[in-house]
């Protein structure tokens, strides 16, 4: 699809499907090669829903992996203290659910 396209393409993919396949770093480590231009990481798997918090230390991992591909983190940024700490795991945050649910969100 990158070859045949004119403008840029960009992958959203979360870390696996479930809690025993962990596959975001292969993925991410194949999509490199592709000529993708940018990836955003969703910090939990399929199963996991939102039951659990996002590893941004696997998505640091996913970033490293795609790495000169730039990759954003997502997933449980909640506030701009959310952001700060998870910003440097990542080449950016991308912010998902949280502001439709906060209205308010921007000015946290």
């Amino acid at each position: 699809m990158v070859q045949c396209s004119d403008i840029p393409i960009s992958v959203k993919m979360r870390i696996g499907t479930t809690d025993n396949k962990l596959t975001g770093i292969s993925l991410c480590e194949h999509l490199k090669s592709t000529g993708i231009s940018h990836i955003t990481v969703h910090g939990r798997t399929r199963q996991q829903r939102y039951t659990k918090n996002a590893d941004w230390d696997y998505i640091r991992r996913c970033a490293e992996a795609a790495s000169p591909v730039t990759l954003f983190g997502n997933g449980d940024v909640l506030s701009f203290e959310d952001y700060n700490t998870n910003v440097a795991a990542a080449d950016g945050v991308m912010i998902g659910r949280e502001p439709s649910s906060s209205p308010g969100y921007s000015r946290k």
